[in-house]
């Protein structure tokens, strides 16, 4: 497999040259492989003597590379810190859970307690089934004891 490929990259590469050649303006029309080779050697070196040969247009990427590392570093921060609080509001709503449980307990406890509060009160109301107390000896005639003395 790797023969095939080498064989397709070698292919590219001549058509590539070919059309180099082309867009130069060369006449390939009958020349040899050596005369092929030594005009692919004329316009490699023409491109480098026109490829930009500043040193600030390096400068500029490096310090563009660095920039960047930079603000990754930075955005890396951010989403630390980000995540960070997410964990706070989890473990704050974990909080807020137990807390909503515990009241709602004890509004269950004190609505048992007002049932219990309100069953009492209506048993006090309720009028006692135990006989009213006589009246005694104020109801009952007195008796008299005049005796006559005589």
């Amino acid at each position: 497999m790797s023969a095939i490929a080498n064989f397709k990259k070698r292919r590219e590469a001549q058509r590539a040259l070919a059309k180099e050649l082309i867009a130069q303006g060369v006449n390939i029309t009958g020349l040899s492989e050596e005369q092929l080779a030594e005009a692919a050697k004329k316009i490699a070196a023409a491109t480098a003597e026109t490829e930009p040969k500043n040193d600030t247009v390096t400068a500029d990427l490096e310090r563009t590379a660095s920039d960047l590392e930079s603000s990754a570093s930075t955005v890396e921060g951010a989403a630390d810190a980000v995540t960070g609080a997410a964990e706070q509001i989890s473990s704050a709503a974990g909080g807020l859970e137990d807390t909503a449980n515990q009241l709602a307990y004890s509004a269950e406890d004190i609505g048992q307690a007002t049932a219990q509060l309100k069953e009492a009160t209506e048993e006090l109301k309720k009028p006692s089934a135990a006989q009213k107390s006589s009246r005694g000896g104020k109801a009952a005639p007195r008796k008299s004891n005049s005796k006559k003395s005589g």
